[in-house]
């Protein structure tokens, strides 16, 4: 094993992003990194230089490495093998979405220079190294500068407050799969009509022993991040949801507290407009569930729910709302059955593992 060798940070301060944090900086004797390391933890992070140029330290290449990605240990220090997944957990704190960034500055006519006046005025408690992509999401759904600093503020407050909903949201977690195993989830494509992305949601099983709220709203926020992620920057999203095996029992699950804290984020802090939310196949108890949750809800969101009975004209609503070419073949559409279609969007979640890695990563590094 090899002992780092440690300099003083104070040194660094111009040279990293981090110049606000309390940071240990070590480099290694070698042109690469050693199987084994010694790192003294100082703070919430650790500075570990991938290469040391003769004795010149404020050329060494950088990079910062959060405590969550590394193993448990006590004491002061840390005696760890540096494994390649070490490696893959550090490069990907700078996360991507999935979008192309020149398009959608192009259709959404925000310049590069607006990008760069919002990042020069990001309050310290929000990850410094947000991307040109997360903030033009911001500065598309707010509109201007300032509204989008108050909800990326929002957002990352939200998220901290709510860990049972945004920490943890690795898609091979048990309980994320548990979810897709008993509810829908899905997304399709921005409308012709109003080029709005749709998140869908069902309770397929009408057993409330399976529906778990919390987990139910965490795999929810992780599927609206899928639809900024991979559609950008829109004039809004549409969320349907359909209540046709929805029960007392199940409301009995939701909590109150977890209640408040989901939609103050959806109406605050989401980087996106919400367009419309057309709830389905609605039950008698709708009612009761709006009376619960009503105090919750700005006059503008009640303003844009729509309700529609089960044997409600699916002609009509593809007419007046969202297209066949939309929809699932349950609802008279042409999309595949809900269940493929929860099937498939597993897969595509399962895929951006690295990307739910990455963005809570980021969030640690606050």
């Amino acid at each position: 094993m090899h002992r780092l060798e440690c300099v003083d940070a104070l040194e660094h301060c111009n040279k990293t992003q981090h110049s606000q944090r309390k940071l240990l900086v070590v480099t290694t004797p070698n042109d690469v990194l050693s199987d084994s390391l010694h790192l003294k933890r100082t703070g919430r992070f650790i500075l570990c230089a991938y290469k040391k140029r003769s004795n010149n330290y404020l050329n060494a290449l950088t990079k910062a490495i959060a405590f969550n990605a590394l193993p448990t240990c006590g004491g002061n220090c840390c005696d760890f093998t540096f494994t390649q997944n070490h490696l893959n957990r550090t490069k990907m704190r700078d996360l991507d979405l999935g979008f192309d960034l020149d398009e959608a500055l192009e259709r959404t006519k925000i310049s590069k220079a607006d990008i760069e006046l919002l990042r020069g005025r990001l309050p310290e408690d929000v990850p410094n190294n947000l991307t040109d992509k997360q903030l033009l999401l911001f500065l598309n759904a707010c509109g201007s500068i300032d509204e989008a600093l108050k909800v990326i503020k929002i957002y990352y407050d939200a998220r901290r407050n709510a860990p049972e909903h945004f920490n943890n949201r690795d898609p091979k977690h048990p309980k994320i799969k548990q979810c897709f195993e008993n509810q829908t989830y899905y997304h399709v494509p921005p409308t012709e009509k109003d080029d709005c992305p749709i998140v869908y949601h069902k309770i397929m099983n009408p057993k409330a022993s399976t529906y778990f709220f919390d987990n139910a709203l965490k795999t929810y926020c992780m599927t609206m991040d899928v639809a900024l992620y991979k559609y950008g920057p829109r004039p809004g999203v549409i969320f349907v949801h359909d209540m046709e095996n929805v029960g007392f029992t199940h409301i009995l699950r939701a909590s109150i507290s977890s209640i408040r804290k989901y939609l103050h984020y959806l109406q605050y802090g989401v980087p996106a407009k919400l367009c419309r939310v057309h709830v389905l196949n609605v039950v008698p108890l709708f009612d009761k569930i709006l009376t619960l949750v009503k105090p919750f809800l700005k006059k503008e969101l009640l303003e844009i729910i729509h309700v529609h009975p089960a044997n409600m004209n699916y002609e009509d609503f593809h007419r007046d709302w969202i297209p066949k070419s939309h929809m699932p073949v349950e609802y008279g559409g042409d999309l595949k059955s809900m269940k493929e279609l929860n099937e498939s969007f597993y897969e595509e979640i399962l895929s951006l593992r690295d990307h739910f890695l990455a963005e809570e990563n980021q969030r640690d590094c606050i």
